[in-house]
C-alpha cells in the first residue's frame, strides 16, 4: 500500500533574504571581475579586482560569504528550496521568463465570488421597469412571499426593498427573461400555501 507523506517548506525570513540577496551581491562581485566589497568599509587601499591567485583576495571572499551564511544559519536552504517548491507546485506561470501567478491561480480570483452579480452601469429597460415599481404594486407578492417564510417586515419600505432586491436579482440573471422566474417564484410560493392548507383540513 502506497503512503503518501506531506512535508511542509520552512518560509524563508526577511534576515534569510536580505542574507541571500548579500550572498548573490558577492558572487556578482566575483563573476564580474572585481574585488568583494566589505560592507562599511573604510580603507580607501581595498583592492578593486579580485585575483583568484592571491591568497588575501582568497580568504577576503571566503569571509565573506561565510559572513554571509552565518547571519542566517540555512537561510540558503530556505530561500532555495522555497522557491524550488513555488515552481514545483505550479505556483508560477511556467510559460513566461519572469515571475506572475500560475494560470490555475488567476483565473479563479478574476472570476467574480459564487453568487456575485454585476450591476450595469447603463439601466437597461428591464431593471428600469423594475426600479419604477411603488410600494404598492409589490406589497402583495411581499405578503405573499412572508407567508411562505420569508424574513420581511411589515413597514412598507421594507416591503418594497425586499421585493425590489427579489426582482433586481432576475433581472441581472435572466435579463429580458426576469418577469417568468419572478413568476415562477410567485407560483411555487402559492403552491406551497395550497399545499400547507390541505394538510391543515
Amino acid at each position: 500500500m502506497k503512503t503518501e507523506v506531506q512535508m511542509k517548506m520552512a518560509k524563508a525570513s526577511k534576515q534569510d533574504i536580505d542574507a541571500a540577496v548579500e550572498l548573490v551581491g558577492v558572487l556578482g562581485d566575483i563573476d564580474k571581475g572585481y574585488h568583494p566589497a566589505t560592507p562599511n568599509a573604510e580603507d580607501a587601499d581595498e583592492p578593486t579586482f579580485f585575483d583568484e591567485d592571491d591568497p588575501e583576495h582568497l580568504r577576503v571572499f571566503y569571509d565573506r560569504m561565510k559572513e554571509c551564511l552565518d547571519s542566517a544559519p540555512s537561510g540558503m536552504f530556505r530561500v532555495v528550496w522555497g522557491f524550488s517548491m513555488i515552481m514545483s507546485n505550479d505556483m508560477a506561470d511556467p510559460d513566461l521568463d519572469y515571475l506572475a501567478f500560475h494560470p490555475r491561480i488567476v483565473q479563479p480570483l478574476a472570476r467574480p465570488p459564487a453568487g456575485a452579480m454585476t450591476y450595469p452601469a447603463e439601466i437597461p429597460p428591464e431593471l428600469h421597469h423594475v426600479l419604477g415599481m411603488m410600494c404598492f404594486q409589490l406589497a402583495r407578492n411581499a405578503h405573499l412571499l412572508r407567508s411562505v417564510g420569508a424574513n420581511i417586515k411589515t413597514r412598507a419600505e421594507d416591503e418594497q426593498a425586499y421585493c425590489l432586491h427579489w426582482l433586481i436579482k432576475h433581472v441581472l440573471a435572466h435579463g429580458a427573461e426576469w418577469a417568468d422566474h419572478a413568476e415562477a417564484d410567485v407560483a411555487a410560493a402559492r403552491e406551497k400555501i395550497a399545499a400547507t392548507q390541505e394538510l391543515s383540513k
